[in-house]
């Protein structure tokens, strides 16, 4: 069976339509420079306005990066304001690419949705781990370690809609 590791995942409400927003993309990071670091300093420059954002100015001078990160900046080969608003994902998942999960592909990212079937809370050590089925007609397995905090949202009979790299179950 195909499975998903750790993914993102949105509950569905009974008959309301897939969620528009789905959490954004991955951006390509280096060392000392996460995808996360990125995302914040782009939200700090539109959190500015464009009325207020001179968008040729070093990277430097946006809000929350300094010579030191902007040294960072530049080997992604970002060098402004306008650079850093043009940097766009490496893996950028919409929910509009929803994959049916016979068509599922090993090794590429998917979104799909389906009905939780299985639900499997499993507790050893310090480690627990949640795993699910969904089935749209054809089944997948989705699997976060350290998921207790999933054991009061993913009942059996509940939509989901996941996203995640796709790999062959064990």
């Amino acid at each position: 069976m195909l499975q998903l590791t750790n993914p993102k995942f949105k509950l569905i409400d009974g008959d309301t339509t897939i969620p528009d927003i789905f959490s954004g993309g991955i951006y390509p990071a280096c060392k000392g420079l996460s995808s996360d670091q990125i995302k914040k300093v782009v939200k700090a420059v539109l959190d500015k306005g464009f009325d207020n954002i001179d968008i040729t100015k070093p990277i430097q001078y946006a809000a929350g990066v300094g010579p030191k990160r902007a040294k960072l900046f530049n080997n992604l080969g970002v060098s402004n304001i306008d650079d850093l608003l043009n940097y766009f994902p490496r893996d950028w998942i919409l929910p509009t690419d929803i994959t049916d999960i016979g068509k599922l592909i090993i090794g590429r990212y998917a979104v799909v949705v389906g009905e939780i079937t299985e639900v499997e809370y499993i507790h050893y050590g310090r480690m627990p781990r949640m795993d699910i089925v969904i089935c749209d007609g054809d089944e997948c397995k989705a699997i976060w370690f350290n998921g207790g905090w999933l054991r009061s949202q993913l009942k059996v009979g509940g939509m989901v809609m996941l996203a995640g790299k796709v790999e062959q179950g064990r």
